[in-house]
């Protein structure tokens, strides 16, 4: 994308899984789940890993490169980190209670579709993507997230 050559989309790639596992397993713990999806849930981890595994990834999506992406992926990976922490500790506010269609939405981006937003902003960060381009892939990476959420939840 926007021409770039470079190996760090690999690792950003890998960065990202690893959020996204750490925040898997956190569900898994904090809903004493037994099984994700009908497999055995890795809720055996505990908090402590977990909480390693969001530190392993935000150094390993730093390393090599310049200081300005840098600074603009390191704070695209602690918005998407507070947003997924809000989004979990809104989970457990909102648990067993009826919440409006607008609450629904806030509840599914933070959780999943602020992900698949920050997947494609960082491979514009990355790809030397203007400021615009970047703001419209991160809304096409919302827009599909949202649609992944609301697709998954109805098939449950």
């Amino acid at each position: 994308m926007f021409d770039y050559q470079g190996r760090g989309a690999i690792r950003l790639g890998a960065v990202v899984e690893i959020i996204h596992t750490a925040t898997l397993v956190h569900d898994d713990i904090i809903d004493e789940a037994q099984t994700r999806r009908g497999r055995p849930a890795a809720t055996r981890s505990g908090a402590t890993p977990n909480v390693c595994w969001r530190r392993l990834a935000l150094h390993a999506g730093l390393q090599g490169r310049g200081p300005g992406a840098k600074l603009r992926i390191l704070d695209t990976l602690i918005d998407l980190t507070q947003q997924m922490v809000e989004g979990e500790l809104l989970q457990m506010e909102k648990l067993g209670k009826l919440i409006s269609l607008d609450e629904y939405f806030d509840l599914i981006f933070r959780k999943t579709a602020c992900l698949f937003s920050v997947c494609m902003r960082m491979g514009a960060i990355l790809g030397g993507a203007s400021p615009e381009q970047e703001a419209s892939l991160g809304q096409y990476g919302r827009d599909l997230g949202m649609a992944f959420q609301i697709v998954t939840m109805c098939s449950i």
